[in-house]
């Protein structure tokens, strides 16, 4: 679990995202969007 949240966490901070906290909250919010970060592809 640690090696995921620290992956997250430096997802985060190369996409320039300084608020980590606030980007938690946002991306649990839009899970879509999150998705979009990593790359994924989502047609709906």
């Amino acid at each position: 679990m640690c090696a995921g949240r620290n992956a997250t966490l430096s997802l985060l901070r190369t996409s320039g995202n300084t608020e980590i906290a606030y980007a938690f909250r946002y991306f649990a919010a839009k899970p879509k969007e999150a998705l979009t970060l990593i790359g994924a592809n989502i047609d709906n």
